[in-house]
């Protein structure tokens, strides 16, 4: 029976990691965290560029099949985990991160250069991908549960996959149930190499959606401010409005009030001064009907 060659596939794999992100960042690129959306979408595209080298092992040279094939997929992990701190709102740790990434590149670029055996150095490159592709996993189920994120939660359970056949390969390594090549036909190889493609396109497609979604309830929030806004000033007019009737009827009832009070006044003045006439004998018509008037 003849064997799959992985090559083909591995090879799509790395160009799909190479295309996606590049898709995404455009379509991120004015709509979500400037910052976060560049790094996310180089490291996928890092992973890719390591894939296809890794596939055209046996045509490039080996310092780029090796070294810096695995280089540069290690970048895609150690990379994307501040990517999904910053997400979460926390500090990012670019810098031990970024330590982290150059002790793997340099451990392996040193195994290489000291000939290690493809058993012991497969080995590590499987311990390295297994363990980034955890922490990725693991921060983004972090993510998925404060934010309720579909497609967060996806990329968690993808990398999951992911880093679980990494370990079986490397289980089996160690028992000698199978080959130790590091493009290898064998079914364990081959299940990782089509994982490889489903957390390409669960990572990028469910990035875009949590930017998405994080977009359209930035989004909601601004226009619930803007009514809540919008509310407050018609309060306020109706406020101003309830309150400048209260004073126009407070200088109505002021303006009876005054004639009422004003109207016994006069008549009580007017017959004053009749009373005194009277008293005095001499009456004067003019005089009341001055105060009269």
């Amino acid at each position: 029976m003849d064997l799959i060659d992985p090559r083909p596939i591995l090879l799509a794999a790395g160009m799909l990691y190479i295309a996606m992100p590049m898709a995404v960042l455009m379509i991120l690129f004015h709509r979500h965290d400037r910052l976060n959306a560049v790094v996310w979408c180089l490291a996928s595209a890092g992973l890719g560029v390591g894939a296809v080298l890794l596939a055209l092992r046996g045509v490039a040279p080996d310092w780029l099949s090796i070294p810096v094939a695995n280089a540069a997929a290690y970048g895609a992990y150690f990379m994307r985990v501040p990517v999904l701190r910053r997400e979460r709102g926390d500090t990012a740790q670019w810098g031990p991160w970024l330590v982290v990434w150059a002790a793997a590149s340099a451990a392996i670029t040193a195994a290489y250069l000291m000939g290690w055996e493809d058993r012991h150095r497969v080995g590590f490159n499987t311990l390295v991908h297994a363990t980034g592709a955890a922490l990725i996993a693991h921060h983004a189920w972090r993510l998925a549960g404060q934010l309720g994120s579909v497609g967060v939660r996806l990329i968690s359970l993808a990398y999951a996959v992911y880093g679980c056949l990494f370990v079986l390969r490397g289980v089996r390594m160690v028992a000698g149930l199978t080959d130790d090549i590091p493009i290898s036909p064998e079914p364990d190889f081959l299940a990782l190499t089509a994982a490889a493609l489903l957390t390409s396109l669960c990572g990028n497609v469910g990035y875009l959606g949590m930017a998405l979604d994080r977009a359209r309830l930035k989004e909601q929030a601004q226009r619930q401010a803007l009514d809540r806004l919008q509310a407050q000033q018609q309060a306020m007019e109706l406020a101003a409005r309830e309150r400048e009737a209260v004073l126009h009827e407070r200088y109505r009832s002021s303006q009876v009030l005054a004639h009422e009070v004003r109207q016994p006044l006069h008549n009580a003045a007017v017959s004053l001064q009749a009373a005194t006439a009277a008293l005095a004998g001499r009456p004067d018509a003019a005089d009341a009907g001055h105060a009269v008037a």
